[in-house]
């Protein structure tokens, strides 16, 4: 049998531990830009409470630009540091029994994984994981 898997938030926790990192990253780079904030942590919390709710950091960031009604000429550089920079101390774990699964699978069955972000950050998150 054949098994193809997503990689994000299927076998690694992507939502939990690299993306509320990244958008605190992205705030910080925005905010370093010129963005005024009233309150850093408050927005921080705002944004993070909308990306739960979005399928996406970048929809969730769209959203939190509308609603903030913040210059969109900041938008660019959130997008920027939450899909292309990426640090070794950003933490990265599988999904719970990921890696068993894996190790399970692997003997019976030829696996694949899919995945729309960028290949070197991809791989980067896999490696970091243990994937």
């Amino acid at each position: 049998m054949f098994i193809i898997f997503d990689l994000d938030d299927t076998l690694i926790d992507t939502s939990a531990c690299i993306t509320p990192v990244k958008l605190e990253k992205a705030l910080v780079s925005m905010v370093d830009k010129g963005l005024i904030l009233d309150d850093f942590q408050n927005t921080l919390d705002h944004l993070l409470q909308i990306d739960r709710k979005s399928e996406s950091a970048k929809s969730a960031l769209e959203e939190f630009f509308e609603i903030n009604e913040f210059d969109m000429k900041f938008l660019p550089e959130a997008l920027q540091t939450v899909y292309h920079d990426y640090s070794e101390e950003i933490p990265v774990f599988p999904i719970e029994n990921a890696l068993e699964l894996l190790s399970t699978l692997v003997y019976d069955h030829k696996m694949a994984v899919v995945t729309a972000g960028n290949t070197q950050h991809q791989i980067w998150k896999m490696k970091k994981a243990g994937i």
